[in-house]
């Protein structure tokens, strides 16, 4: 079957097509194509197709390959009880606005990301169905979404060998502290955490602390615990001077040790929070 360069302005019906060999639907033009139930033997081009409004696949089955290489599509349509793909895709560069599926459309969709011929994976379809889920509202299934992608690409980057050893490190270190920029728990847990342990290490012990100055200005619950507390905070965020850790010094090699641990923590944690925090409300 061979439609390249052909052009419709009406809904192209294969509806209960049965091909045998390849298909080549290469630049094809139409309103619309209708697939449902149709079978494909051989391999099937569907590449720089332009479908101005509804490509329905359902219940459609193709055994062999499947290009929607640079392909454009008002509404996907994957209806049915089975996904219809048996080998691989090629959706890169492939543009959809819509996408329609059966009840779990999550894991239709993401059976559908996940189908791409690993040699020629791209993070495109993903972040067209976050996109979509984005325009209805569904902002918990866009960040799945964009989650899984990043996880599929890290996975991609390593079977294929294609990252070197410092760009797979900062990448594993993005996704475990801030699941790629749309979970910022890890890193509340952990600067909530030496939140809680610097506040009681410069606490407990009675002679924790000592004036960095002898001119510095004494205060009456300078050792109770709130004081303690804004001292830690200090401390550990680098973006906020409170002028608290300047006026007091840890006394001890461990308070010592402690506390340039501490701020480590805080110029490492803090602007990954920052970032994190920009990207999910830029998102």
């Amino acid at each position: 079957m061979n439609f390249a360069h052909a052009s419709f302005d009406v809904e192209l019906q294969c509806k209960r097509t049965q091909i045998e060999g390849s298909a080549s639907f290469f630049a094809l033009k139409s309103a619309s194509m209708n697939l449902e139930r149709a079978q494909f033997g051989g391999s099937v081009d569907l590449s720089a197709a332009h479908i101005s409004q509804n490509l329905i696949l359902t219940d459609a089955r193709f055994h062999r390959t499947v290009s929607l290489y640079d392909a454009s599509v008002d509404m996907l349509v994957l209806e049915g009880e089975r996904f219809p793909f048996e080998d691989y895709l090629d959706l890169r560069e492939c543009t959809f606005s819509r996408f329609r599926s059966p009840q779990d459309e999550l894991e239709r969709a993401m059976e559908l990301a996940n189908a791409q011929d690993p040699t020629k994976f791209s993070r495109d379809p993903y972040l067209q169905l976050e996109k979509y889920y984005e325009s209805i509202g569904n902002d918990a299934q866009a960040r799945r979404i964009y989650y899984q992608g990043r996880c599929e690409l890290r996975e991609n980057a390593k079977a294929q060998n294609n990252w070197s050893s410092l760009k797979s490190f900062t990448d594993l270190v993005w996704k475990v502290l801030t699941g790629y920029g749309v979970d910022i728990r890890p890193l509340l847990l952990i600067s909530s955490t030496f939140l809680v342990i610097g506040t009681l290490m410069f606490y407990l012990p009675n002679d924790a602390l000592s004036k960095a100055d002898a001119s510095a200005k004494s205060y009456p619950w300078q050792d109770e615990l709130p004081y303690r507390f804004l001292y830690s905070l200090d401390l550990l965020i680098p973006l906020i001077n409170l002028r608290v850790d300047e006026q007091w010094m840890p006394n001890g090699l461990l308070l010592q040790t402690y506390s340039t641990v501490h701020a480590m923590v805080g110029w490492l944690i803090i602007p990954l929070l920052l970032a994190a925090l920009a990207g999910i409300m830029r998102r």
